[in-house]
C-alpha cells in the first residue's frame, strides 16, 4: 500500500500504536472505517487493508454511492486513491511530478490505470495533461500540486455532465481556483471531519453543475 515512505513507517508505527485504542472506543465509527489500521501503517487504506482516498471519510462514503463503473477519471496526483479509482470505474489516469513516488505507484498499477510522469512548473505542462491526453473525463480529482492552475486548465476535458473532487479544499491557498469554478456555474458541496491516517481535520469538496452525473 501507498502513502508514506517505508522509513516513515517503521519509525512512527510503535508510537502511534499506544495512542489510538482510546479514539477508537470512543468513536466506532472510525473503528469501521479502518482508522487504526491507517494510522498505525501510515497508510491510506480501509479496515481490510484495501486502498482507498486520503480524503475526509464523509466524502468516500458519499462517492461510494455515486461512482459507477462507466465512468473515466483523470487524477492530479497518484496513490492508493489511483488504485481505488481504478477498482470502481472504467479508467483512470493520474498525473506525476515526483520520480520516486511514480516508480512506486507503478509497481502495483492495474491495467485499467495509467500513470504519467510529468515534471512540475506552475501552469505548465502538468495542470494541461487533461486536455494534452485528448480524452473526455466525467470525474477529475485536483489532489496534487499547482491546484488552482489544474482547476482553471481541466473543464475542456470534464465532460458536460462531469465533477470535480477537490481535497483539502479548505486551505486559502485554492480559493482562487475555487472561486473559478463558481463563476463558471459549479455548485460546491463540502465534507469535513477525519480521513485516514491524520488525527487531524480538513475538507474535501465535490463541484458540480446542476446536470451532473453524480445526481445531485
Amino acid at each position: 500500500m501507498l502513502d508514506c515512505s517505508d522509513t516513515d513507517v517503521m519509525s512512527t508505527a510503535i508510537g502511534r500504536a499506544g495512542h489510538i485504542e482510546a479514539a477508537l472506543e470512543a468513536l466506532p465509527y472510525l473503528r469501521e472505517w479502518g482508522w487504526g489500521r491507517s494510522h498505525i501503517t501510515c497508510s491510506s487504506v480501509n479496515a481490510e487493508g484495501d486502498p482507498i482516498p486520503w480524503y475526509r471519510y464523509a466524502a468516500i462514503d458519499f462517492l461510494l454511492d455515486r461512482v459507477r463503473p462507466r465512468q473515466r477519471v483523470f487524477e492530479f496526483g497518484s496513490g492508493n486513491s489511483t488504485f481505488w479509482w481504478a477498482r470502481n470505474t472504467k479508467t483512470v489516469t493520474a498525473v506525476e511530478h515526483e520520480p520516486g513516488w511514480a516508480a512506486k505507484v507503478r509497481e502495483a498499477i492495474p491495467a485499467n490505470a495509467t500513470l504519467l510522469e510529468v515534471p512540475l512548473q506552475a501552469d505548465g505542462d502538468y495542470c494541461r495533461m487533461p486536455e494534452r491526453t485528448g480524452g473526455e473525463y466525467e470525474i477529475v480529482v485536483i489532489d496534487g500540486r499547482d491546484r488552482v492552475n489544474c482547476a482553471l486548465q481541466c473543464l475542456g476535458s470534464l465532460t458536460e455532465d462531469g465533477v470535480i473532487v477537490w481535497d483539502d479544499s479548505h486551505r486559502r491557498r485554492y480559493r482562487g481556483g475555487l472561486e473559478f469554478l463558481a463563476g463558471r456555474g459549479f455548485r460546491r458541496l463540502r465534507f469535513t471531519g477525519l480521513g485516514p491516517i491524520a488525527g487531524n481535520g480538513g475538507e474535501t469538496s465535490i463541484l458540480y453543475r446542476p446536470s451532473n452525473c453524480f445526481g445531485i
